[in-house]
């Protein structure tokens, strides 16, 4: 991705090339993974998900089998103790983007070690590279697998008949296909709304920092000149500040706008991810819980402009005026001199 960054002519005029040069980066990673993996005294039986992976999937799925003793798995994850599966083996998926954890165990329990699970395997993943964790992790309820005409509750979570003679590593691969890009989607689209978030934080804290300065510029003495060009200056640094990320906030609205369009597009057509979908709450993952008042924020911006306009004004007055007084002076006493030397 960083390749594709830095050379966008590269991507638009020899888009194979750069295809290429992107499959060779991610399948060194991959190499990465899959040796820190095997290495992991905690992991086992490592190997590809699909034996002959798509052109257009170059990442193909890593699936290993993980063990955490139920001594290591933690309290704080146990919500209810009633329905705890004390399972200690598990399985994981992941494709350099997203981490699927599986586990069986009966209907009527939960394996909350898959939490452990997520937390063991992001400290592998964190001594290969540096990564960004993006909710939902995991999600809050589970996609479970059960026979057909087996019966069971189907509230709260979200379940899938499939055949008796179907295997694990046939479940996970048509899972994987099925939900791949529309999982991408959402996580994308929770992304982009963290990053609106930190961005209207940091507006509010920008805002609340400028005006501070023009209570402080305010409040200077006028003779303190070089206080007062200090506080000028930060107070137009942050101005600008303000209004790039302003800018960039109102990017981002629509970048989600378009985001969520697509993931909900994608569920129109793929059954099992409206299902997962719709039991998470898009909402929860693609609405602000608050909306930044730019009009608001720009009023503050504009005060702030016209009150270091009127004192910029009003000092090059002052000044124009000094200099005017003291040219005039020079002048006056020039012009006696002269007069007086020639005897006037």
């Amino acid at each position: 991705m960083d390749a594709c960054m830095r050379d966008q002519k590269l991507e638009d005029e020899d888009s194979p090339v750069m295809f290429s040069v992107v499959r060779e980066m991610v399948k060194k990673s991959r190499m990465k993974v899959i040796d820190k993996l095997n290495k992991h005294a905690d992991l086992s039986n490592v190997s590809d998900l699909f034996v002959k992976p798509t052109a257009d999937m170059p990442f193909n799925p890593i699936v290993a089998d993980i063990r955490i003793p139920l001594s290591l798995q933690k309290r704080k994850y146990v919500f209810d103790e009633s329905r705890r599966s004390k399972v200690e083996r598990f399985k994981v998926i992941y494709d350099g983007e997203f981490l699927i954890v599986g586990a069986m165990c009966l209907l009527d329990k939960r394996p909350y070690g898959v939490y452990d699970v997520r937390d063991r395997f992001e400290e592998i993943m964190e001594s290969i590279y540096e990564f960004e964790s993006i909710p939902p992790c995991l999600t809050h309820y589970a996609m479970i697998f059960v026979r057909k005409g087996e019966r069971y509750s189907k509230a709260p979570d979200v379940f899938f008949e499939t055949p008796p003679s179907s295997t694990f590593m046939g479940i996970t691969a048509d899972l994987y296909l099925r939900l791949h890009y529309g999982m991408c989607n959402l996580y994308e689209v929770s992304a982009i709304r963290r990053k609106i978030e930190t961005s209207s934080s940091d507006v509010n804290k920008d805002v609340s920092r400028l005006i501070a300065d023009l209570g402080s510029f305010l409040n200077s003495s006028w003779k303190d000149i070089r206080k007062k060009r200090k506080l000028l200056k930060e107070a137009r640094d942050g101005m600008l500040k303000i209004l790039t990320k302003l800018a960039e906030y109102e990017r981002g609205i629509n970048e989600l706008a378009e985001s969520r369009k697509g993931l909900e597009e994608e569920m129109k057509h793929v059954s099992m991810l409206k299902d997962l979908v719709e039991t998470l709450g898009l909402d929860d993952y693609a609405e602000l819980e608050t909306r930044l008042d730019v009009e608001s924020q720009m009023r503050i911006v504009e005060h702030v402009r016209n009150e270091l306009e009127i004192y910029r004004v009003g000092l090059s007055t002052m000044t124009s005026a000094l200099i005017g007084a003291i040219i005039g002076s020079i002048l006056t006493l020039g012009v006696a001199y002269f007069l007086g030397s020639i005897g006037v």
